[in-house]
């Protein structure tokens, strides 16, 4: 009996004692975001007039081919020459 009634004590003072170091670590999340002041946004304030808007977008990423195909020889040996250039269409 005094096994049971010394491990439920244990376990309620782990329980207790968890559930303060998680009170402490929630208050002070809860003070930063009271102490957060709203900053005023900055507006530029222009008449009202009638324009064309161009739909101008600047990108940047990497452009990928629709196939790809790697060259390579089934014999050992060096080439001379290529007879083709970069981009030529072959069939």
């Amino acid at each position: 009996m005094k096994k049971y009634f010394f491990t439920v004590l244990l376990l309620l003072g782990i329980s207790f004692l968890g559930w303060q170091i998680y009170q402490h670590v929630n208050s002070d999340k809860k003070v930063v975001k009271r102490q957060r002041k709203k900053v005023p946004v900055a507006v530029e304030i222009a008449p009202i007039r009638q324009a064309t808007v161009q739909d101008i977008g600047r990108y940047s990423g990497s452009l990928y081919p629709n196939a790809a195909f790697i060259m390579a020889p089934k014999i050992a040996g060096r080439l001379e020459k290529i007879w083709v250039n970069i981009g030529d269409k072959l069939q």
